[in-house]
């Protein structure tokens, strides 16, 4: 799996020959670290550093932006997960909300 396609294009990695398919590696990490970086700084609502970090990530190549995404959304899912699971009355609205959008969506599908 080693191509320029796949390559880390960090100026790091530029510089330097590195074996075949750790560029690929450094890759997948730099994608984890600002997609962490990206996360955290939304999560503590330090909006400068929420652009800055969006920033980074718009100028990587798509399958760095790709493995970004994927791991934002695992954040996301993880996070959402231990509140659901840490608050049952946020599990209860959260379930009622969904009910309530289904039936709406539902509703909206049989109107003529």
């Amino acid at each position: 799996m080693t191509g320029e396609h796949n390559s880390c294009t960090c100026k790091e990695c530029i510089s330097r020959e590195h074996p075949p398919g750790t560029r690929l590696i450094h890759t997948t990490e730099r994608a984890r670290s600002l997609s962490v970086e990206f996360f955290y700084a939304w999560i503590h609502k330090d909006v400068n550093l929420s652009w800055e970090i969006a920033d980074k990530i718009s100028e990587m190549p798509k399958n760095e932006v790709v493995e970004c995404l994927a791991h934002l959304g695992n954040q996301f899912f993880d996070t959402f997960d231990y509140v659901v699971k840490r608050f049952p009355a946020f599990a209860k609205i959260v379930e009622n909300t969904e009910a309530s959008y289904r039936k709406h969506q539902k509703e909206k599908s049989e109107c003529p």
